[in-house]
């Protein structure tokens, strides 16, 4: 559906949840002094699972906000400076495969800041999954950087039914789909 979804405002300063949103959403007057089983159901049986609350149960991928930590990751492994360019021509193409920036013809020599202010994905696959001569960090690496970051946790809100997160492993994917762990999948990863 179009408005499934979840958000939710922080205080930087502190992490303190400030809103938090999960979409599609029901009516808590529904729910107000017993809720009829007719009302009950239409929840139940909708397929937008209305009561399913995505801001705390939901795993989705990260998308870009993941690249802040990537990079924090690569600079951490001195990987790359905040001056380090690394030039974006569009995407990256390896062997028959082509990993393309969001910026057709890409977005020319990148620095951290700018690979962040303009979320470079050829800056990112570089850096994650590296290429050619470059070095990036690997999928273990990752894992190990953003398990740091809490993303294998809950955060231990004081809701029910928080879900912890997920990072996928050259183990997990050989067990799901019997296939090896490709540098593509790093790059993947590596964007969110």
């Amino acid at each position: 559906a179009a408005y499934n979804g979840a958000m939710m405002t922080i205080d930087p300063k502190n992490g303190e949840i400030l809103a938090l949103v999960s979409l599609p959403a029901y009516n808590n007057n529904d729910f107000s002094g017993g809720i009829s089983s007719k009302v009950y159901s239409s929840y139940i049986e909708n397929e937008d699972h209305p009561l399913f609350n995505r801001a705390i149960a939901g795993t989705f991928p990260s998308g870009s906000t993941i690249k802040p930590l990537i990079a924090t990751a690569a600079l951490e492994e001195g990987l790359v400076t905040p001056q380090t360019k690394i030039f974006s021509s569009g995407g990256l193409h390896v062997g028959e495969w082509f990993f393309r920036d969001w910026k057709v013809g890409g977005h020319g020599p990148t620095d951290l800041d700018e690979s962040l202010d303009w979320s470079v994905n050829t800056y990112y696959y570089t850096i994650g999954g590296g290429y050619m001569d470059r070095e990036g960090l690997g999928i273990d690496r990752i894992r190990l950087y953003l398990s740091r970051f809490g993303f294998t946790s809950t955060t231990g809100i004081d809701i029910a039914g928080e879900a912890k997160g997920f990072l996928p492993s050259k183990e997990w994917k050989k067990e799901q789909t019997g296939e090896q762990w490709y540098v593509g999948d790093t790059y993947n990863v590596s964007i969110g």
